[in-house]
């Protein structure tokens, strides 16, 4: 469903990351930069590139126009323009997640802070570790500001280019209030509700998989504020539901089909909803939880009978049923919206992916 479009989107991402490194690179003649830029280019092209792709398939199908439209081909462009930005601010905040959550692993590789702390202890650079976290904000910062540049490059209107810039700056700021909550959250000496995560995931995944590439869609389809405020609706609940299934296959999916460990949300202590949900749960074996939750060189063992403990106890089923509930209204707000089938008919096949997904 999305091969078509994340390809253009990964092929823009190469083209201008190659174009603004190599000037960076000139610019700038620091030596860590050989190192870190080629690996961002890496990391910002290896990931799914399912927001960019929601953005550019809504576009199209909110204004009836294809790729190979002549005529359209301008701002079809700039759509593929602004997807690759969005992409590129969403691997920029990967990175710094990636320190917050103390993960040693992304897409397949080592994080970008482990792989700057192994070059520079390879170069008896002193406090590895420190210069790798610090090198990673600053990476981080970096692609933000390349990401502001690629938008402020767009072939459109003033008054779009203006909205696509509001837009992103609000959704970025909500975003950044929200990850504090999930920092918050993660601190607490008790468990957060399930209403606290769930008003956590809306306000951070909900918001930049979904709500975002959906509104800069609507914006850039010239749509009125309330049609925006719809599509950008709908594009939130898609996002918890996607945060949701990334929570069940954070314990239950395939490590060989994720590329990553199916075992971090455990050991890394995130308070998910699964995690509240049996938390709080009569059937929870807290003694056995707490020799694995938040204890980085926890047993696999202990792991595995934490996992099973939660199946049969029936909190993943209980989750399931939150996300089935959630599933059916999304469905919904879909079928109330005012545009062409085709449109509905695609939200409803990206519905149906992110909750049967397995990486």
């Amino acid at each position: 469903m999305f091969d078509e479009h994340s390809e253009k989107i990964r092929q823009r991402l190469v083209a201008i990351l190659d174009e603004t490194l190599d000037a960076w690179v000139a610019e700038s003649r620091f030596p860590i930069d050989h190192t870190l830029l080629p690996m961002l280019k890496s990391m910002s092209t290896k990931g799914k590139l399912f927001r960019g792709t929601l953005l550019v398939q809504s576009y199209q199908l909110l204004t009836g126009t294809s790729s190979a439209d002549v005529k359209a081909q301008h701002t079809i462009e700039s759509a593929y323009q602004t997807a690759a930005a969005v992409e590129l601010y969403g691997t920029a905040l990967l990175i710094h997640d990636d320190i917050m959550d103390r993960a040693t692993e992304r897409r397949g590789a080592a994080t970008v802070d482990v792989q700057i702390a192994d070059f520079s202890r390879e170069n008896d650079l002193h406090e590895p570790a420190h210069v790798g976290q610090s090198t990673a904000i600053c990476a981080g910062d970096f692609l933000f500001f390349v990401a502001q540049q690629m938008l402020s490059q767009l072939s459109i209107s003033t008054e779009v280019a203006q909205r696509i810039q509001a837009v992103s700056a609000h959704e970025l700021a909500l975003l950044g209030l929200a990850q504090i909550e999930d920092l918050r959250q993660a601190s607490l000496k008790t468990t957060p509700s399930q209403d606290q995560v769930l008003a956590m995931y809306a306000g951070k995944t909900g918001r930049y998989t979904g709500r975002w590439p959906l509104e800069l869609a609507a914006v850039l389809a010239e749509l009125d504020a309330k049609q925006q405020a719809q599509l950008g609706q709908i594009g939130e609940q898609l996002g918890v539901l996607y945060q949701l299934q990334d929570d069940y296959l954070g314990l239950f999916g395939d490590e060989t089909v994720l590329g990553k460990s199916v075992t971090s949300d455990l050991t890394e202590g995130k308070k998910t909803l699964l995690y509240s949900a049996y938390f709080t749960s009569s059937d929870c074996d807290h003694a056995m939880l707490e020799k694995v939750f938040g204890i980085a060189d926890a047993s696999k063992h202990d792991i595995t009978q934490v996992k099973k403990s939660m199946q049969s106890s029936g909190v993943v089923e209980q989750v399931r049923a939150i996300m089935s509930e959630m599933q059916q209204a999304t469905q919904s707000h879909i079928e109330q919206l005012h545009h062409s089938a085709e449109l509905q008919q695609f939200l409803k096949k990206v519905l149906t992916f992110i909750v049967q997904r397995e990486k």
